[in-house]
Formats: structure tokens, sequence, C-alpha cells
């Protein structure tokens, strides 16, 4: 969900696969190429953008699955 997770990710995978791995939130067209916060310390507000942040990703990735968005 950010790019600490990201980076994680990438040096536990080959590098052919590098380009297959991205931020949730480039599904978003709200929030593209932001990392996604920890909401634990934004109170109410932040719960709520995290919320805002992932149900737009999630939509995003499902169109882009369906074949209704390109990459």
């Amino acid at each position: 969900m950010d790019r600490e997770n990201l980076g994680i990710m990438r040096r536990g995978s080959r590098p052919e696969y590098h380009g297959r791995l991205g931020l949730f939130t480039d599904y978003s067209p709200r929030f593209r190429g932001l990392d996604v916060p920890d909401p634990y310390y934004g109170g109410d507000e932040g719960f709520e953008r995290v919320l805002d942040m992932a149900e737009d990703a999630a939509t995003g990735l499902v169109e882009r699955l369906a074949g209704k968005r390109s990459g």
C-alpha cells in the first residue's frame, strides 16, 4: 500500500517480475501513485481517507480485470 511495502516486495522477488509490481493506488483515478497512509494516527478522518483510497483503487482494479480500463 506504500513505497516501503513495494520496496520489500521488489527485494523479495526476481527482477523479471519487478515491472508487474506497483502501488494499489495505481488503479485509482483519484489517488493515483499516492501511498496509502497508516490511518491509526489520523483520527476518524484518517480512516475515512484510507477507506476512500481503498474503495477507489479497488473499483479501478476490478475495471482493469474486467477489461473496462487499460493499464
